[in-house]
């Protein structure tokens, strides 16, 4: 009896071997250019981040000034998948206030690059996913998207902005919602857009 017990319990280790030796999926971390909530992608982009080092990393980057206001840059990187807004008292000292990852949409030559939360959402994700792994959303809007022009207004389709507010207030996240895919995630530290942008929306 010993003998099959303990030819029974090789058996079942060997059956249970290759579960184990499997590779358990792994979400993206800050080591592999995953996007933190109220901070960006540490090392490629990131709010404070100086514009400089920024366009240093990103040839091809496309800089729009606005004369109404000086102290602003609106910067696209089409083949990152990335929008975002610059401020500062002089071209020196600009630094990112607003940084937009898309995630699944391709328009005007932008390219998703398969950004992933480092809660793992991105491309492909919902919102019960998002709700999920962030938690539930400080507010939610709902709004059509500016720049949105395929089909007649009443055709396009409604967007809703899942936003979530760091503890201090200072910065507020907000996701993008067509239905219920998650389509982008845009990062704003409130006061520098408060204090020199009208309107803090990180695209032209």
């Amino acid at each position: 009896m010993q003998c099959l017990a303990a030819g029974a319990a090789a058996a079942l280790l060997a059956l249970a071997a290759p579960l184990r030796a499997a590779p358990a999926p792994q979400k993206p971390s800050a080591a592999n250019s995953a996007i933190e909530l109220h901070v960006g992608i540490r090392g490629v982009a990131y709010l404070g981040q100086p514009l400089k080092d920024l366009l240093e990393k990103a040839p091809g980057a496309k800089v729009t000034r606005n004369e109404a206001q000086p102290n602003t840059a609106q910067v696209q990187i089409p083949a990152a998948g990335i929008t975002l807004l610059a401020v500062g008292d002089s071209d020196e000292a600009l630094r990112v206030a607003s940084l937009r990852f898309e995630f699944d949409r391709v328009y005007d030559k932008f390219v998703p690059k398969g950004y992933r939360t480092d809660k793992g959402i991105g491309p492909g994700s919902n919102v019960n996913d998002l709700v999920v792994a962030h938690g539930r959303p400080s507010q939610i809007f709902r709004e059509r998207e500016e720049g949105m022009t395929d089909g007649p207004p009443d055709e396009e389709p409604p967007y809703e902005k899942y936003q979530y507010t760091s503890p201090d207030g200072e910065f507020s996240t907000y996701f993008v919602v067509a239905g219920s895919a998650v389509e982008a995630v845009v990062i704003n530290e409130k006061d520098p857009l408060r204090d020199r942008v009208n309107t803090p929306r990180p695209r032209s």
